[in-house]
């Protein structure tokens, strides 16, 4: 099934040029994976998000990296079934480092799910050191210097779904720079929230696009200093005599500043954090590590949120609270895809 065409953006605005015609997005990539996930195929893109498609032009060489906490298994689920069919990542290109003691039933459990989901043995790697953005980008920029330079790299936290613009594989393949470096693309996070505008818990169906509908800007509204940017695919290195990209941050690349550097927005992707199992990641976190002042002031913010609006007697919906009624306003260059049907169109919104 094809997503509908859609407009191509325009080329570096000062110029005025325009790329010719739209640019219909290509069929649906079949992946390989468990008689489940292929099920689940039909249903992992919402109705309203048909601006989405999987990255058909790239997929054999597409990789993906991420971490997950061992008492959430549920979103794991919905994780591999997102990327492995809405994205077009192979299973066999996934690598999932899974926190937590490996002889905990927890982990084990984990594990379990991901190789019954189609994961290799080889791409669920388990950590018990002690989580830190330190040892999650060593272990992230470890594997990049692995990778093949031409292939293709995400890096998604568990609870963030990337989604991409039905045309960006044909924007790869003729090296259309648009707004950007055409091997670095960029989106923001747009927090989702159930359609009752509650907290509440995530389950194992429906699909998860369809359990948070509405979006919220949390984050956004949260603290000025918050940084809702994220690479969310790049090429592994800009030329063959180049060398790997590497994170220097969570949210960064090194040497992304620049006009060669900078990256290409492709809008906001949805950040699923208003479920009643984030809010037990929050408590976790907080009676775990040691955080700055800024930062645990940010989780203490969220928290007191999340609480306020949690499914159950009294919660109110967030639906009216200002955080989610408000999108302030950011400059193209760093958010939002300077086509308009695109921005929020990725997640879904309503």
């Amino acid at each position: 099934r094809s997503c509908p065409a859609v407009m191509r953006h325009m080329s570096v605005a000062r110029r005025g040029s325009r790329h010719n015609g739209p640019q219909p997005c290509a069929k649906l990539h079949r992946v390989q994976a468990m008689p489940a996930l292929r099920a689940a195929s039909a249903t992992t893109t919402s109705p309203k998000n048909k601006s989405a498609c999987p990255l058909t032009g790239i997929s054999d060489r597409l990789h993906l990296a991420t971490f997950a906490d061992a008492r959430n298994p549920i979103l794991m689920r919905h994780f591999v079934r997102h990327y492995a069919t809405a994205v077009g990542v192979p299973l066999a290109h996934f690598l999932v480092f899974v926190h937590g003691n490996a002889s905990l039933p927890a982990s084990r459990e984990m594990r379990a799910l991901l190789l019954a989901s189609g994961v290799p043995e080889s791409g669920v790697r388990a950590v018990e050191e002690r989580w830190s953005d330190k040892l999650m980008l060593s272990l992230v920029n470890a594997h990049i210097k692995t990778l093949p330079k031409d292939h293709w790299f995400i890096y998604p936290n568990a609870d963030e779904f990337f989604s991409y613009p039905c045309d960006l594989s044909a924007r790869i393949a003729r090296g259309d720079r648009g707004f950007g470096n055409a091997q670095v693309f960029c989106a923001c996070m747009e927090d989702r929230v159930a359609a009752s505008g509650r907290v509440t818990p995530l389950r194992d169906a429906p699909a998860i696009e369809s359990q948070y509908p509405r979006p919220c800007y949390m984050r956004r509204n949260l603290a000025a200093h918050m940084n809702t940017r994220k690479v969310t695919l790049f090429q592994v290195a800009a030329r063959p005599t180049k060398g790997r990209r590497q994170y220097n941050s969570p949210h960064k690349l090194a040497y992304m500043s620049g006009k060669a550097g900078r990256c290409n927005p492709i809008g906001a992707f949805a950040h699923y954090t208003m479920t009643t199992q984030y809010v037990g990641a929050i408590e976790h976190k907080l009676k775990s590590f040691g955080w700055p002042a800024s930062v645990l002031n940010d989780y203490q913010t969220q928290l007191r949120f999340l609480r306020e609006h949690a499914e159950g007697d009294g919660g109110k919906s967030a639906l009216d609270h200002k955080w989610c009624r408000t999108k302030p306003p950011l400059s193209p260059f760093v958010c939002d895809d300077p086509r308009p049907e695109h921005d929020e169109a990725l997640v879904g919104s309503v």
